[in-house]
Parts: C-alpha cells; structure tokens; sequence
C-alpha cells in the first residue's frame, strides 16, 4: 500500500482481486468496485495494456493516458504471481510513471537530430531521413524536390557585426523558411549558411514557385 507505484492484481482470468492507493491515482477508472471485475471491463479505453495481458508473457510494455489535459506516459511490468508450489495462480501489473523519462529522451533525440542554434535539422539526421523519404516516394513513384539555399555574403556579416549577428540572422532565415513551408517538407541546417529541403510530392516547377517565394521572404 505504500509503494509509490501502482500496483494491480489479477487471478487467472485477468479478473482484478487487488489493488494498492496508488493505481486509483493513475488510472481513475480503477476502484475498490473494480475488485472482481475484468480488467477489459474496467479499461476499455486502453486496448494494447490489455492484449499484452491477456498473452501473459512476464514483461514490460508502455502506454499512456491523458490527466489534467496532459499526456502522461506509463511504464507497466507484468510478473506471473505463483503459489508456494511454483504454479501460476495469476498476474502482477506494476506500473510506473515514466513520463519525465520520456521527456528527457526526447530531449536527447532533439539534441540528437536538430542543429542546437537553428533547431532546423542536422546534416547527419536530414540525409538518414531524406534516404527513407525518397525511396517510399520512388516506389510509389511520386515526385520531389531539393533546394539548396545559401546566405549570400554571410562571410561580411559576421566580419563586421561579429559572429552573434551571424546566429541571429541563421535563426531569423530559418525560422521564416519553416513558416513559409509544410509540415511534411524537411529543412536541413546543412553547412555554416547552407541549407536544404526536401519537397516530398513537389515537381520541379512547382518547387521553383516555393523557392522564390522562399527567396523573396528572406530579402
């Protein structure tokens, strides 16, 4: 009753016999008039915790559920609970709120992806993405197209306003080429002041009219 996780108890037809104060936390739907229940009955609403219960394989798996207008992310383990004869007389689900892990891997997968003063993507993780975007659109034999952009003069700015400058109008170029594109499109901080974009489904005429209007944003 003390543990800071959640913890459920099921006999062997996933039916509930037991809980602890901190599920009803968790997972409001969860009471003491939920002993006796199935837990399907119980969580509707979460239909992959209760497939990975019913193959009943020890394990972990994740889900999550919104509280308070936010995601909140669960780690769950499934352990068989036996009896003193070592035979399987039901399940343990304990469950662990990882969501400020999931936020922090997050963080390392943007640290990981992103170019740190544009927030654009880098070079090594734009070429990893743009290899597996082409060639789904090549199978399904689908246009695109790349732009390259370069900073005209960038050398000069940085020479006489100092390099501080130069981050400014870096972060100034790209935060209007994100405005000015689609979601689907990828924009690569690619070198010091080069850039590239993946169009997925654009042609080539149609990308020029992009470009320009691209062009002309950032003048």
């Amino acid at each position: 009753d003390n543990l800071s996780d959640g913890i459920i108890v099921l006999d062997n037809q996933d039916r509930i016999i037991d809980i602890n104060p901190c599920v009803q936390m968790m997972l409001p739907n969860i009471n003491k008039h939920s002993i006796g229940t199935a837990l399907a009955a119980v969580l509707p609403d979460q239909p992959s915790m209760i497939e990975f219960v019913i193959k009943g394989s020890p394990g972990f798996f994740e889900f999550e559920t919104i509280e308070n207008q936010k995601t909140v992310f669960y780690l769950a383990t499934l352990t068989s609970l036996l009896d003193r004869r070592k035979k399987r007389v039901g399940k343990i689900i304990s469950l662990h709120d990882n969501t400020q892990t999931k936020h922090l891997l997050d963080q390392l997968e943007d640290l990981a992806t992103r170019d740190s003063l544009t927030g654009a993507y880098n070079r090594r993780s734009f070429n990893q993405q743009a290899q597996q975007v082409i060639t789904d659109l090549q199978n399904n034999r689908k246009p695109f197209t790349m732009i390259m952009l370069d900073l005209d003069q960038f050398k000069n700015i940085n020479d006489t306003y100092g390099h501080e400058a130069g981050d400014i109008l870096l972060t100034a170029v790209t935060e209007i080429c994100m405005k000015l594109l689609r979601q689907a499109d990828i924009l690569s901080r690619y070198g010091g002041e080069e850039f590239i974009i993946l169009l997925p489904g654009i042609n080539l005429s149609v990308a020029m009219t992009i470009a320009e209007r691209l062009r002309a944003g950032i003048e």
